[in-house]
């Protein structure tokens, strides 16, 4: 049943598999691409899409043309990374073992389907192993500790086709009643991995910042009062550590926030004080601080002392991008580091509407003042993320237009 999400969500699907193999041709590397879940994504889609070679009269033309497209792209992509360009393949990170996932999926396949036909089972084989096809690319990011920022939009992409399906389904279950438990249940796991992927992206680009800063011994083009007004956004949020214990995660990740914006501000105040732009970073953050504490006074959620300051971090977050953007326009131009790093910190705002989407629909939990604020910061970095695409991913330096 073809509907409004599920036409958007392969629109979304087709033109992430279509958006890699062109990256990978472009850039002539496929170093930071795990070719384990690229031969995953293979198996689930030639499983799935088996029956193509016995019954395609009972298909329209649309479900035959997506069917072959997904088969036939990712089967060029595996082969372009392990022929064409064979010599950037991080072989010595990507060693998943797929079998840990073919295995389990195949014999689950087995116990668990709507009939024991041959089509049947490996549909539903199909569904497993996609849910956890991702492992692989995980593993290989916990390694290298690296995502080029291209590659992140693909991760974009191909996590909002997923999203897009689930919305696809809750809007036939609620019109027409009808729903699958596998393909929900896999479509959950699916989806929770994506999130894990989207919070472990959001670490790398603290630790990129500070990498960065380490290796060139310079802070220049980095703006001290947008580090400062985030290290206030983590702190004021995550003072319920002394408080509250949710999980082990949840606390290692406010500690790793905290942390490592104290120790970018530590950088570029004393260790590499002397290469800190202090004439072009001139913006004046109390006019971001103040308002925003007095908004947080009239608009939160409980008036309580921590229910205040998780208020005013999201309202100050929103905006703490603006000392940093004010430094790129009065330099005129970003170096290609920072420009990834901007990219990443946007990035990692986008990934969390996914999940506000997803929570929604899944849970039916929202939170009006974290969409508002997360709303603005979207909008405050629309105008970079033009300039990143037309210029960065090209190969030039981003300068703004004079």
């Amino acid at each position: 049943m073809l509907t409004g999400y599920r036409l958007l969500a392969d629109s979304f699907h087709a033109f992430a598999l279509l958006y890699l193999l062109f990256n990978i041709w472009r850039t002539k590397s496929c170093f930071g691409v795990s070719g384990k879940t690229q031969i995953l994504y293979v198996t689930v889609f030639a499983t799935r899409y088996a029956d193509l070679v016995t019954f395609p009269e009972t298909y329209s033309v649309y479900n035959v043309l997506m069917k072959t497209l997904f088969i036939s792209v990712t089967l060029i992509t595996v082969l372009a990374m392990h022929s064409f360009y064979r010599k950037t393949y991080d072989r010595e990170n990507d060693t998943f073992y797929n079998e840990v996932l073919i295995l389990p999926c195949f014999v689950t396949a087995l116990f668990v389907n709507y009939r024991m036909e041959a089509f049947e089972i490996l549909w539903s084989f199909s569904i497993f192993l996609e849910a956890v096809a991702i492992l692989p690319q995980m593993d290989l990011i916990c390694k290298t500790f690296h995502v080029e920022p291209w590659f992140k939009c693909y991760l974009l992409l191909l996590g909002s086709y997923r999203a897009l399906y689930i919305l696809h389904w809750i809007d036939r279950y609620s019109l027409y009643g009808l729903y699958d438990p596998l393909a929900f249940i896999a479509g959950g796991v699916q989806t929770v991995l994506f999130v894990l992927l989207a919070f472990r992206i959001a670490t790398l680009k603290h630790r990129e910042r500070i990498v960065t800063i380490w290796k060139t011994r310079s802070c220049a083009g980095i703006s001290g009062k947008s580090q400062i007004l985030f290290a206030i956004v983590y702190i004021s949020r995550y003072l319920d550590l002394v408080t509250t214990f949710i999980s082990v995660y949840n606390t290692f990740m406010k500690l790793v926030f905290i942390s490592t914006s104290v120790a970018t501000i530590y950088l570029m105040y004393v260790k590499f004080k002397a290469t800190y732009d202090h004439n072009h970073d001139s913006f004046r953050i109390e006019f971001l601080l103040v308002p925003c504490f007095l908004l947080a006074l009239l608009i939160n959620n409980a008036f309580t002392p921590l229910e205040i300051l998780w208020t005013f971090s999201i309202y100050l977050e929103a905006v703490a991008i603006l000392p940093q953007l004010f430094l790129v326009s009065k330099t005129g131009e970003a170096e290609s580091i920072t420009s990834h790093y901007l990219f990443a910190l946007g990035s990692y705002r986008a990934l969390y509407l996914l999940n506000w989407i997803y929570r929604y629909y899944a849970e039916g939990h929202y939170d009006l003042i974290a969409i508002f604020a997360g709303a603005i910061q979207t909008i405050l970095y629309c105008d970079f993320f033009y300039l990143y695409i037309t210029k960065v991913l090209k190969g030039k330096k981003l300068q703004l237009p004079a």
